[in-house]
């Protein structure tokens, strides 16, 4: 084979095989050619680029014609496709009116470098693992604490629902006896401990939703009579404020699989709240309809309404806006919240419309999808 045409060959095989940053740049600093190494590192191709675009740390007084003259070498970054930039020792050659450039990774750099990542990988993965750690530290503190209330709320149920129960007796024959001081004493217990009831019923059904335990028992359930067993049980709650209760139903509502003690909570929850927050002398509306494939009940209060960057603690958890009732109640922060999730959980949802100063609106929505017989 001729000397030239193995010039050539190794010429080619040099731009196309090896790992070395080659350019040939004319005199102002144009690429005119470049290895094949040295397009993939910098993810495009570089005939007719600007050496100054790749060079992450170039400098503008940085005579490269002189270099080139002396032989000399250069230490440049170059940026990278997809990665970071990397630093390359360039040997640099006057080749005329072109100019060539040769470039080999600092091959100790990249080793610091390497070292550096396995350091931090190793700390990242110590972090984790305590991280872990403390994971299950705090899901097994939780889950003691999740037992501990369920185990007191449980205790607690029956004795407080038994005061709650014996108290209105109390009430009733107080009445009958004429008796007003003792009749109004065992009201106060009655709601007292009608509070504390609640709470607690709260509680275990937060619980329920915390452990992931939550289990709906559905069965056929008249719609019209819960609704009304809801607001008759808020009837007492309601006269003792002052506010009226009134239920409008544009129609019977459809027999639907639900679980009626938990959707009952529901509406009752919402009633008591629209009832607490509503001033002396107003009307609480309670409204049940169908609308497409939906049941819909809404409660309407006149209350103080809910500003608009309080919306979002409405169903928090143990969240409280600032919204004072005007009767002195306070709430727990957790009825809303376990409302909604009941609702979710039946696959419905729950939405508020409300004003400052005008009063607010809770509508339930659960849909219609096997009406039961």
């Amino acid at each position: 084979m001729p000397e030239e045409a193995i010039k050539s060959r190794m010429t080619d095989l040099v731009f196309e095989q090896s790992s070395l940053v080659i350019m040939v740049t004319d005199r102002q600093g144009v690429i005119r050619e470049a290895s094949r190494y040295a397009e993939e590192f910098a993810g495009r191709r570089l005939v007719g680029v600007n050496l100054t675009d790749i060079v992450v740390d170039f400098e503008a007084d940085l005579d490269l014609a002189r270099l080139a003259l002396e032989g000399g070498r250069q230490l440049m970054t170059l940026s990278g496709a997809g990665h970071n930039p990397e630093s390359f020792e360039f040997k640099i050659s006057d080749c005329g009116d072109r100019i060539l450039y040769v470039g080999e990774i600092l091959h100790e750099e990249r080793e610091a470098l390497r070292a550096h990542l396995l350091r931090l990988t190793g700390e990242v993965s110590d972090l984790n693992r305590e991280l872990q750690r403390r994971t299950a530290e705090l899901e097994r503190l939780v889950e003691l604490k999740s037992r501990f209330i369920g185990v007191t709320a449980h205790d607690l149920r029956n004795p407080i629902g038994g005061i709650h129960g014996m108290s209105e007796v109390l009430r009733q024959e107080a009445e009958t006896e004429g008796d007003d001081a003792h009749a109004e004493v065992f009201a106060m217990m009655h709601e007292s401990s009608g509070f504390m009831l609640s709470l607690v019923e709260d509680l275990l059904t937060a619980i329920e939703f915390e452990s992931g335990q939550l289990r709906l028992n559905l069965e056929p359930a008249d719609l019209d009579e819960l609704v009304a067993s809801a607001v008759r049980l808020n009837r007492l709650l309601a006269a003792r404020r002052g506010v009226e209760l009134a239920l409008r139903r544009s129609e019977s509502l459809p027999r639907m699989r639900l679980d009626r003690m938990k959707l009952h909570q529901v509406l009752n929850n919402l009633i008591s709240n629209a009832v607490k927050f509503s001033p002396t002398g107003a009307t609480v509306v309670i409204s049940a309809g169908t609308e497409n494939d939906s049941v819909i009940v809404s409660v309407a209060d006149s209350g103080p309404g809910i500003p608009p960057e309080e919306l979002p603690k409405l169903f928090t958890p143990f969240l409280r806006t600032t919204v004072m009732s005007p009767h002195g109640e306070k709430g727990t922060g957790l009825g809303l919240s376990i409302a909604k999730s009941i609702v979710d959980a039946h696959g419905g949802c729950m939405r508020v419309d409300t004003e400052v100063g005008i009063g607010s609106i809770f509508t339930v929505s659960l849909p219609v999808r096997q009406p039961a017989v």
